[in-house]
């Protein structure tokens, strides 16, 4: 699915970089800017952040060594500005285990420039947000534990608020994670009643909920192991009906008094096309993130 500001030429350019990558032709690293960022989930093998591409080689490398035929299939994009989102699935089959694994990512990119054709740019950061618990799961390797980092490492700009968006906008969406954080239920009259929301099904409730009242199942789960567990956002993404709010999610366990920060991106399909949001509802949604450190958290909290 393209985003309205995307033309053809942008998508197939897009492919073509995936294609490149997954072709091992060195030709793609051509696409970033020599001293590019790259952060990957530190729960993953070699994760981390990267000072340029041809260092994050370490990561994609040791990726290849772990899977057979790693691969990334892009399936959505979304660009504002110089933002682009890349919303797609990973697939492979885990050379130790035999096992095969498809999880879901998104990839945040920024640009060298905001406008114009994105051939004309190059890439000046890459992160990585996926479902890692699905990933390690394949990998039999337990769920890494190194979640509690006040720090929350990752990417930030000056510009965290999307072109797209209007301040009422953000302040709109704003509100709605508070009345989350706050248990006020009517942060669900947000959402169509039979709005499909996803959560990773490597995760304790996981699965795909029609409704917002239904998905109180997941939220409860969540919500009965750790203390005040609750989104923050911190940057959107817009493009016509779609939403990408990127963030970080926060928990107290119980049992050690530590603090989660969980890296998240959630996916918005939005009912009202260029309407303020405050006059639209969501149509879908899909929780995407560090999975592992999720579930870590959880589990440590579970353990006492």
């Amino acid at each position: 699915m393209a985003a309205e500001s995307l033309t053809q030429a942008d998508i197939d350019y897009i492919r073509e970089v995936y294609q490149l990558f997954q072709e091992g032709d060195p030709a793609f690293l051509d696409r970033f800017t020599p001293d590019a960022t790259l952060v990957f989930p530190t729960t993953l093998p070699k994760g981390g952040t990267y000072d340029s591409p041809l260092e994050a080689l370490e990561f994609w490398n040791n990726i290849g060594e772990l899977f057979e035929d790693p691969r990334s299939e892009p399936e959505e994009f979304i660009r504002d500005a110089d933002r682009l989102v890349v919303l797609g699935s990973f697939h492979g089959r885990a050379r130790g285990t035999g096992k095969e694994t498809t999880a879901r990512f998104a990839h945040v990119i920024g640009l060298s420039g905001a406008a114009g054709p994105l051939s004309e740019h190059r890439f000046a950061s890459f992160e990585l947000i996926v479902d890692t618990a699905a990933a390690l799961a394949a990998l039999g390797q337990e769920f890494a534990a190194d979640w509690s980092d006040s720090e929350t490492p990752g990417l930030t700009r000056s510009q965290s608020v999307s072109t797209n968006l209007s301040p009422d906008d953000v302040e709109y969406l704003c509100d709605g994670y508070r009345r989350f954080q706050e248990h006020d239920a009517t942060f669900m009259d947000r959402y169509t009643p039979d709005a499909p929301l996803v959560f990773p099904a490597s995760l304790p409730a996981g699965g795909i909920y029609e409704g917002p009242w239904e998905a109180l199942e997941f939220m409860t789960t969540v919500s009965d192991r750790v203390e005040d567990p609750h989104p923050e956002p911190e940057e959107f993404i817009r493009d016509a009906d779609r939403l990408v709010v990127l963030g970080h999610w926060y928990a107290l366990v119980p049992t050690t008094r530590r603090r989660a920060a969980v890296r998240i991106a959630h996916v918005f399909s939005l009912g009202g096309g260029d309407e303020p949001l405050s006059q639209q509802q969501i149509t879908s949604f899909e929780w995407l993130g560090d999975s592992a450190a999720f579930a870590a958290a959880l589990a440590e909290a579970e353990s006492g």
